[in-house]
């Protein structure tokens, strides 16, 4: 779908709202999220205020494009957009240079899995199935998100459903941030330096009773809370970041499979190669040959 003809698409001319409550990452409370444009815009009721009708402002502008322009440039926002089957639609700068792209021709009517490994596409489409079939917003998610380059960061990803002007679901639209740089996510926080010292000493026996220390948590505390804003344990994170190392390594050089699991944390390469297959759904050989230094630097 060419992005000029996508009025309907974006949801310009409907005027279905989602109706109920929508709790925020900050606690707060909207009552109403209009999907105007395919954009989240929040208003609130509040009995001083005159009341303001933004569908019918988006509904009557002659030119939606402009809208989607100005996501365009938004710095330090990744914003894209996918149709029902999950092909890609738009996508601005920073998302076209996560997957290692220079122009949004090169994105549009691809799918994840032309840039991630069976396993993760999967988890990305997942949840763009539960945005579409659930035709509500699921909002401020934390992902670990890795780049053309591998390199990972942790972001909040939040997603809309897209209807058309029947009311069908046509796709989905989102936006991701990294989670350190936005003013809701303080509860974060407390978690940097154990975050960086695992991205820096993976290769190491970590602990989790360190990594709790480094937080000022007792173990309890830093276990719950972790797992609660990041929805893995502390061990399950140790383990993605240096199954993370082991893919850099793959595509980048010809190093044989021992000596990768030994520099990036394993015991053995058995140990490597049961869990990367776990993650990622390929073994590290196939991996190997699938995503390759040339492809990664484009």
């Amino acid at each position: 779908m060419e992005l000029g003809s996508c009025f309907s698409y974006w949801g310009f001319g409907n005027r279905r709202t989602l109706a109920g409550p929508i709790t925020s990452m900050t606690g707060r409370r909207d009552k109403r999220l209009a999907n105007a444009g395919g954009f989240l815009y929040y208003f609130r009721m509040n009995v001083n205020q005159p009341a303001i009708e933004p569908i019918r402002f988006f509904t009557d502008l002659a030119d939606a494009n402009g809208l989607i322009d100005l996501f365009r440039t938004l710095p330090g926002i990744h914003f894209f957009a996918k149709d029902r089957a999950g092909q890609f639609v738009a996508a601005n700068r920073p998302s076209l240079l996560r997957n290692g792209l220079r122009s949004e021709a090169e994105i549009l009517g691809k799918t994840d899995h032309d840039f991630h490994p069976p396993a993760m596409a999967n988890g990305y489409r997942s949840e763009d199935c539960e945005v579409m079939d659930s035709r509500t917003p699921l909002l401020n998610q934390v992902w670990l998100v890795y780049d053309y380059r591998n390199v990972q960061e942790w972001f909040v990803s939040s997603k809309i459903p897209l209807f058309d002007r029947e009311g069908n679901v046509a796709g989905i639209a989102g936006v991701m941030r990294p989670f350190l740089e936005t003013i809701d996510a303080s509860p974060y926080r407390p978690f940097s330096a154990a975050i960086t010292a695992v991205l820096e000493r993976y290769n190491e026996k970590l602990r989790v009773g360190e990594l709790a220390a480094l937080s000022q948590l007792s173990i309890s505390q830093f276990d719950r809370r972790f797992r609660s804003l990041f929805k893995m344990s502390p061990s399950q994170y140790i383990l993605r970041v240096r199954i993370n190392a082991v893919r850099n390594q793959l595509s980048r050089s010809d190093t044989p499979l021992l000596k990768i699991a030994i520099a990036c944390g394993f015991y053995d390469q058995a140990q490597m190669s049961r869990n990367f297959k776990r993650l990622t759904g390929m073994t590290p050989l196939a991996y190997r040959r699938t995503f390759t230094l040339s492809r990664s630097s484009q």
